[in-house]
């Protein structure tokens, strides 16, 4: 399936950004230059996009295709929200995969604040500050506070808090029992203790589209973005090997990347039994005239956890009104969450759901919450759920994308095979609601991979970290057959959630 042409408008996207002209797509066969196909402009993209240009010879093109606007996905519909709940994640991968890689897994999320901090600081002063209009990334450090409407579900995480202080030590968790809770962040009776621990929160939009400024900027002959420009499918050929099919051209390319997250299925339909879409749904709000926001506004982020699931909330800065950002609410629907699996189309919104994200701070904080000028808008978006709960990254096989392996003519007129770096389809999706803390990452070590230097142990940069791909990308993550036979999702859209009990890589070798 593609994008519906007419999707619900999000609250980040209503005033666009303008990239700057790029160059004529490449004229291809041209023996002197690769062509990287781009399939997306969101995080994934960009990150893709930002670790090529910097380790491919100047003679490598990118060609950037999206079926809408730039960043118009998922990335420019969620909550900005950069946070892992570590105890949850350590207690989940470990029952999964064992201490350590879990714990490598939580260490991978966990960079990504630090990463996304670097970037933010390298696009605001590379080009927000050049720039008439606002445009910054508004990227802050904040104070994330889960909020428990359990008494049981507050006490597991009790537990899992201190499995995570034996395991990584390093990492700050504080724990605040009913009544300090209701003291320190101005809830009711209704909350049974809380957690807080670091996290980040940003403009996701503004950092994508502000770095592809900087990048057709800085590289001006190299990358080419083309939005609105759907791609029908892709077919084998030769020199060079792949055709990628759009309803007006015909661009070839030694390398195709697939970074449409739930859309990846689309061009990719051998991965259906493995990643689905699921509808998910944000609000913008204004807070009331009492809620109990920090000294800073903008400093602090909720989640409210219940048993069915749980709502995530950040905060823009004073600068920006103080907007509440609030998305969640996915057991809330009609058929508790099971009506928005397998949904692609982003241009409705549930209204059962909506009425739930209005309605649980007021009910949460009250009487700390007052009169508010209310709903700003609502809108929804399409995250990409996997088998077994992680990002699929890597190489597809042709078994994966369907499509013969492809060869090339060499100056003899022999047939022979590219290598895997010369030439082949690609794939960083499958984020599970978790973009914020996988998607850059993911897309970074994927393009060290297209590049063919993953045995390079190479100086970090700017958002993206040093020595070989092995020292700090999980090898869980990587997509292989035998990982897409053991995470076939469940045919029950209310297991969708429930990804199987795996085997570490490590142990697998």
């Amino acid at each position: 399936m593609l994008p519906t042409p007419k999707p619900t408008q999000s609250y980040w996207t209503r005033t666009p950004i303008p990239i700057p002209d790029s160059p004529p797509p490449p004229s291809l066969p041209d023996s002197s230059e690769t062509t990287i196909l781009i399939l997306g402009t969101g995080i994934s993209a960009v990150s893709a996009a930002y670790s090529l240009l910097a380790l491919t010879p100047a003679t490598t093109r990118l060609l950037v295709l999206d079926a809408r606007s730039p960043c118009d996905g998922a990335t420019g519909r969620n909550g900005g929200h950069c946070k892992l709940v570590p105890h949850e994640e350590l207690a989940k991968l470990t029952k999964r995969f064992g201490e350590e890689s879990a714990v490598e897994l939580v260490r991978f999320q966990m960079r990504h604040l630090e990463c996304l901090r670097a970037i933010c600081r390298l696009v605001d002063d590379e080009v927000a500050r050049d720039e008439q209009e606002e445009r910054g990334t508004e990227f802050r450090d904040v104070e994330t506070v889960d909020i428990y409407l359990g008494k049981e579900l507050f006490e597991e995480a009790k537990e899992k808090v201190e499995r995570l202080r034996t395991a990584m030590p390093d990492v700050h968790v504080q724990v605040w029992e009913p009544t300090e809770a209701r003291e320190r962040f101005g809830v009711n009776a209704l909350s049974h203790g809380a957690i807080s621990y670091p996290a980040g929160a940003v403009f996701p939009y503004r950092l994508v589209t502000n770095l592809w400024t900087y990048l057709v900027k800085t590289y001006p002959s190299r990358v080419t973005i083309l939005p609105h420009t759907p791609v029908i499918s892709i077919s084998a050929s030769s020199s060079p090997p792949l055709q990628v099919h759009t309803p007006n051209n015909v661009f070839s390319a030694h390398h195709v990347i697939h970074t449409t997250n739930a859309y990846a299925t689309h061009l990719l339909p051998n991965l259906k039994p493995n990643l689905t879409p699921v509808r998910a749904h944000m609000t913008a709000q204004s807070p009331g005239m009492f809620f109990p926001a920090p000294d800073v506004p903008g400093s602090r982020s909720w989640s409210i956890i219940y048993s069915t699931g749980f709502d995530y909330v950040t905060q823009r800065p004073a600068s920006s009104q103080g907007d509440l950002l609030i998305g969640g609410g996915w057991a809330r629907s009609a058929l508790q969450g099971q009506d928005a699996v397998g949904v692609s189309n982003d241009g409705e919104v549930d209204v059962y759901t909506i009425a739930h994200l209005t309605g649980i701070l007021p009910a949460l904080f009250s009487p700390n919450w007052g009169l508010s000028t209310g709903l700003d808008s609502v809108w929804s978006g399409i995250i990409a759920v996997t088998g077994d709960g992680l990002p699929f990254v890597g190489q597809l096989t042709p078994a994966m994308t369907g499509r013969p392996v492809v060869t090339e003519p060499t100056d003899n007129n022999d047939e022979e095979a590219y290598s895997p770096q010369e030439f082949g389809e690609w794939i960083a999706a499958g984020y599970n609601g978790e973009g914020m803390v996988y998607a850059w990452l993911c897309a970074s070590a994927l393009a060290i991979r297209v590049a063919g230097q993953e045995n390079i142990d190479r100086e970090p940069r700017t958002g993206v970290p040093g020595g070989r791909l092995s020292d700090w990308f999980p090898a869980e993550l990587w997509i292989t057959e035998l990982r897409l036979q053991a995470s076939v999702l469940s045919s029950d859209p209310a297991l969708v959630f429930s990804p199987p009990v795996l085997t570490s890589k490590r142990e697998e070798a």
